[in-house]
């Protein structure tokens, strides 16, 4: 399971013009929600590109953020929704800093 801030994650995805989902449910999850974001193929380059300097600043660790990308890039799922693609993570978790140690190291 990929564990990261939520806060950052929302912030990241609103300041690159994208719709966070936290309730998406793809093909062949069964109706088990998920988080995901909505918008171009071009937005979503330019929030992984921000997720991931966000992440850097956050860990203050290139390794980590790394292989939070990495991650990120090797659960990623995708559903044309007409104009629009959801780019949605069946194993990623929104934390509140509260409420866990964010872990970026591969399982």
């Amino acid at each position: 399971m990929i564990e990261i801030d939520r806060q950052i994650f929302c912030d990241v995805a609103e300041e690159n013009y994208m719709d966070v989902r936290e309730d998406y449910s793809g093909r062949g999850m069964y109706g088990k929600g998920c988080v995901g974001v909505i918008g171009s193929l071009s937005q979503f380059a330019l929030f992984l590109l921000a997720l991931d300097e966000a992440i850097r600043e956050q860990l203050g660790e290139v390794h980590n953020a790394t292989d939070a990308a990495c991650q990120l890039a090797d659960n990623l799922c995708t559903d044309n929704m007409g104009y629009e693609i959801i780019f949605y993570w069946p194993s990623l978790s929104l934390v509140y800093d509260d409420d866990a140690d964010v872990d970026y190291d591969r399982d």
